[in-house]
């Protein structure tokens, strides 16, 4: 079994329509520097804990283009993230966001990593 994590530095802004991230420098895997959705791609919103720092993060998975993003604070940025944080969940509430069914117990998923 191979865990793979790609890390990338994102700004995001999430407002009713919908959220935007624009990537700071694009990567050998990630070339998009700017994606934009409304809440109706959005098919889950999870928070999730990371046993190996001991912190919380939120998974975003979108339906089209199907992927998950990880999204988790930058150092000395925790403030930031917490205002981000309450946000995507009053959206996930809002929009009646289903939270990802639980596989197996696993911690962690595939997915794509950005920091918030």
């Amino acid at each position: 079994m191979i865990n793979t994590q790609l890390i990338v530095k994102c700004a995001i802004k999430i407002n009713e329509r919908g959220l935007n991230l624009k990537v700071d420098k694009p990567t050998l895997f990630y070339h998009q520097k700017d994606f934009s959705t409304n809440w109706e791609n959005v098919s889950h919103i999870t928070e999730k804990f990371d046993g190996r720092n001991g912190s919380y993060y939120y998974q975003i998975a979108f339906k089209n283009p199907s992927f998950k993003a990880n999204f988790n604070a930058m150092n000395r940025c925790e403030d930031e993230a917490e205002r981000f944080y309450t946000e995507l969940r009053s959206f996930q509430e809002i929009y009646h966001l289903q939270k990802m069914p639980t596989i197996l117990n696993r911690e962690y998923t595939e997915s794509t990593w950005a920091n918030a």
